[in-house]
């Protein structure tokens, strides 16, 4: 990228951007984390909220490295976990979904304002 284009402001964003998944003194989520949150509310959004076992096989990761980071997110108030039967099945929370929306909305304003330069 030439330096040229690399603006106070545009800069600014990029920092935002890095920085949205920071949450008081949790400091920031780790990549599988997000990932995990995008799946469950990618999973919400379809119609098919999922539990650890499903969720585990569809990221590819092992159950009990899931349940590790679930309990985490729990913890952070990221994801609650609702019996339905005899399932659990994972929910995202307002704080999990305000993030998301946060970053998409960083994100589109970082490509716009690259597209003006």
């Amino acid at each position: 990228m030439p330096r040229s284009n690399l603006t106070p402001e545009f800069l600014k964003n990029l920092r935002l951007l890095r920085d949205v998944s920071r949450i008081g003194d949790h400091g920031p989520l780790s990549p599988r984390d997000n990932r995990i949150i995008q799946q469950v509310m990618i999973g919400l959004s379809e119609g098919r909220p999922y539990d650890i076992t499903s969720l585990s096989k569809e990221l590819d990761i092992p159950f009990t490295s899931l349940h590790h980071h679930i309990g985490k997110l729990r913890k952070r108030a990221f994801i609650e976990v609702r019996t339905e039967g005899v399932h659990a099945r994972l929910y995202p929370t307002s704080a999990a979904v305000a993030i998301q929306s946060h970053k998409i909305d960083n994100l589109l304003k970082l490509i716009k304002d690259f597209g003006k330069k």
